[in-house]
């Protein structure tokens, strides 16, 4: 019998931005948070090969998302962030909202079998972007709604570390 995952507790990101970013970050650790990203669409493949749609689209206990709700939550997410990196990558300090994940989530998305695609294709895309800039453009600074002036370093270690936190609930939602 495999081990249970433990679940990786994160802060409300409306709620607590500052704590839910700190913890964000400290997922990431001293890990380069490019490997962590690309590594992100494997361990996600790896963990939904050969599953039925309706196992992808069950909800565990307690009203968690199912596998299905998550990786359409990491699609918007991909989305975002493209955009608010590419804002920060052409404008100087640009702003840009938060926006609520939950209403976001409640939009239609693509059945599994495209939204695998579309996310892991968004992802390739941003991640392109990421390694083609200079190391140096990640001091370029962009000014979030709620949590204020942020470094395009800071965004993209959010993001890994988001990425970790999702993978972690994706592997608890098909555990169960």
């Amino acid at each position: 019998m495999a081990a249970e995952t433990v679940a990786i507790e994160v802060p409300d990101a409306s709620a607590e931005p500052q704590a839910y970013r700190a913890t964000l970050l400290a997922l990431v650790g001293e890990r380069d948070p490019l490997d962590v990203i690309a590594e992100t669409p494997q361990r996600i493949r790896d963990l939904i090969l050969g599953l039925a749609p309706g196992d992808l689209e069950r909800r565990p206990a307690g009203g968690e998302w199912s596998a299905a709700e998550i990786l359409g939550h990491l699609l918007d997410v991909a989305i975002a962030m493209g955009f608010r990196w590419r804002m920060i990558l052409t404008a100087e300090r640009p702003a840009y909202p938060g926006y609520d994940e939950k209403a976001w989530a409640a939009l239609p998305k693509p059945p599994i079998d495209r939204l695998w695609p579309a996310l892991e294709a968004v992802q390739a895309c941003n991640l392109w972007l990421l390694r083609a800039i200079p190391r140096s453009a990640w001091s370029r600074i962009g000014v979030h709604s709620e949590v204020g002036p942020e470094t395009l370093e800071a965004t993209i270690l959010a993001y890994a570390g988001h990425d970790l936190a999702h993978l972690n609930q994706l592997e608890r939602c098909l555990d169960g």
